[in-house]
């Protein structure tokens, strides 16, 4: 995987060899690569794990496979965040907005799960106060996430910055082929073209007719 030519795959292998490696640069299809490639692992895994998981859940209420994924998609923040803080880097923005990111998942989630629980009991127990504060936990939460992460999204799409910084130089880009000249709307005309019909050959003579 080292070094390979496939840019999806040299994604991955730079997303995952650099986890703890912030002070660096990733460009725009670096860290987009990684992304698709977490997104299309997470819901295969979790699509496999389900269904392996449906004999275990009738037996023991359990999916050991699911909770596997689930380790592993923990396990994957890591990385994910050090090439977002890259990302940012070669865009040339502050890098603290990632750590604001991870800070404001950390918060939206709790906060939207609370929203769902109180939800769910006013409905049993007909509490329309609860219901309320249910609804207001989870629309507030959800309108920070949305808001923040278009913000974040803007950010993180930016081209790469054409100057060297203090996490890298400016990424290399493939030089344009060079200029044609352009030919020359009349061409100069050639010595052969520009002798006149004096120049040639006049043949022999004609005989004269004192000469006879």
């Amino acid at each position: 995987m080292k070094n390979s030519r496939n840019p999806f795959v040299n994604a991955i292998y730079l997303g995952l060899r650099d986890w703890n490696v912030l002070a660096a640069r990733a460009t725009r299809p670096q860290f987009w690569f990684f992304v698709l490639a977490v997104v299309i692992f997470s819901s295969v895994a979790q699509l496999i794990a389900f269904v392996l998981d449906l004999p275990f859940v009738a037996l023991i209420g359990f999916g050991p496979f699911s909770f596997v994924v689930f380790l592993v998609s923990i396990a994957l923040v890591v990385p994910s965040v050090s090439i977002t803080v890259r990302r940012l880097h070669d865009a040339g923005s502050s890098p603290v907005w990632a750590w604001v990111g991870l800070g404001v998942s950390l918060l939206v989630w709790p906060i939207i799960g609370v929203g769902f629980f109180l939800l769910l009991g006013a409905l049993f127990a007909a509490n329309e106060a609860m219901v309320f504060i249910g609804l207001g936990l989870i629309w507030s939460a959800s309108l920070i996430a949305l808001g923040f992460g278009i913000f974040l999204l803007v950010l993180l799409v930016k081209s790469s910055s054409p100057l060297d910084s203090k996490y890298g130089p400016a990424p290399v880009t493939q030089p344009a082929p060079p200029a044609q000249p352009e030919l020359a709307e009349s061409a100069a005309p050639s010595p052969d073209a520009t002798a006149t019909p004096t120049d040639e050959d006049p043949g022999p003579a004609t005989e004269s007719t004192h000469d006879r």
